[in-house]
């Protein structure tokens, strides 16, 4: 759960300013989706994880707490 808040965190300061529904369409997910990455709850798949980054410009790894890309990697 700790690397879910972390990545939370992230993403919520990616966002910047931009509200959650314009983000969450920009990424193709739900804004209750995203709610649930800010606060934790949920993490992001790849391909989240992966729009996030085109979006944001920042490396996919920010996206994706350190087990799944252990296991992303076998």
């Amino acid at each position: 759960m700790k690397g879910n808040r972390k990545v939370g965190k992230i993403v919520r300061k990616a966002r910047g300013s931009r509200a959650q529904r314009e983000f969450a369409a920009l990424i193709g997910i739900s804004q209750s989706f995203l709610s649930e990455i800010e606060n934790g709850r949920k993490t992001p798949g790849v391909r989240t994880a992966y729009m996030l980054s085109v979006v944001t410009g920042l490396p996919i790894e920010k996206f994706l707490p350190i087990p799944a890309i252990r296991k992303v990697a076998k």
